[in-house]
């Protein structure tokens, strides 16, 4: 181990990594997020509130980006700690304090995004009480967790600096939030699985849209490679330096979490601009401009094939799939069981293509 104060640790440098994590990855997160807004609003016309949680979460990943260039500019994160005064060490910790809260309040919100929707695609009454359940623990968990970082040793120190009573060390605080954040996102991401293999379609099709839904595993992966880096923090002995990766891998995680929760919605604008990419099946849907509401709407489309259309448009071939019962067999299922009640039935989810 090289000694303190060496010239090659003062070389060393985490920072330009951190400034390119920082910028590059919410840009493509807000990119795919307008992606998004502009399929619901403009092609679908209805913006639900699964939407509106993926917006909370881009701007409060925006605020965790925002906090960890603060560390960068004042906290001397991204150096060896040798070299921080401290007014720097004072300046990182609060700055941490504050990442850590937001970063929990993004993961929750782009949690109980997923949730809300796989509540409205599929109409079983399990799948149902699983995303009602799952919410409620999401909803407590972030209560606890906000309270057990405001609590940490770190934070009660900025707080009240004379304070000497008992506290929990933040690193242990940032292993238990990683713990409890990986088991919820494979949870939620396992959801969709039995439905979609109940669907009366054929092994592609499935497929294709179990492939969509398991994208967020990508973002459980990334959730494990940060845990891994939150465990160096605990014995760490140069926590400036060390704190960086696990920063980086935190910014990671909340915008590939946003963009898993937009891609899947991009199907009727893929449909719109480019219809070779899914397929000829799909060619057509494009061409229905004039659809704008499926429910009390004037003109030729109305009524129940006004909706049957309106899934053609998002799912493909989806009336073929309902005239074959959709989920479970079950009479006016669908792709993604939406119940089409007349209020509903606007999801833009990506799912297969072609005939059944």
């Amino acid at each position: 181990m090289e000694p303190p104060f060496s010239p090659s640790r003062q070389a060393d440098d985490r920072r330009p990594a951190l400034w390119a994590i920082s910028i590059v990855f919410p840009t493509l997160a807000l990119a795919s997020l307008c992606a998004r807004f502009y399929t619901r609003a403009q092609i679908l016309r209805n913006v639900g509130l699964d939407d509106m949680m993926v917006a909370a979460a881009m701007v409060l990943s925006f605020g965790v980006s925002a906090t960890a260039i603060v560390q960068l500019l004042l906290g001397g994160l991204g150096r060896h700690s040798e070299f921080a005064t401290p007014a720097m060490i004072l300046a990182f910790a609060k700055s941490l304090y504050a990442t850590i809260l937001i970063y929990n309040a993004a993961q929750f919100a782009t949690k109980i995004s997923f949730l809300i929707l796989y509540r409205r695609l599929f109409p079983d009454s399990i799948i149902k009480m699983l995303c009602d359940g799952g919410m409620a623990f999401l909803g407590l968990w972030f209560i606890a967790q906000q309270i057990l970082s405001a609590i940490s040793c770190e934070s009660l120190m900025m707080i009240a600096p004379t304070y000497r009573g008992g506290c929990i060390a933040n690193a242990t605080v940032l292993l238990v939030n990683a713990v409890v954040n990986i088991a919820t996102d494979f949870m939620i991401f396992l959801i969709p699985v039995q439905p979609v293999l109940n669907l009366r379609m054929s092994i592609r099709r499935k497929a294709q849209i179990l492939l969509v839904f398991c994208l967020g595993l990508v973002a459980c992966a990334i959730s494990i490679v940060r845990l891994l880096e939150a465990t160096k923090i605990k014995s760490a002995i140069d926590p400036l330096w060390d704190s960086a990766e696990t920063t980086y891998w935190s910014i990671i995680e909340l915008n590939v979490g946003i963009l898993c929760a937009c891609l899947s919605t991009l199907r009727p604008l893929i449909q719109k601009f480019a219809p070779g990419l899914l397929g000829s099946a799909d060619n057509y849907s494009h061409k229905l401009p004039t659809i704008q509401t499926w429910t009390g709407a004037s003109g030729t489309v109305s009524g129940d094939r006004g909706r049957d259309i309106h899934k053609d448009l998002e799912f493909g071939s989806t009336t073929e799939l309902r005239a074959d019962g959709g989920v479970s067999g079950k009479p006016g299922s669908s792709v993604g069981g939406d119940s089409f009640d007349g209020e509903r039935g606007n999801e833009g989810f990506i799912g297969g293509s072609g005939k059944v």
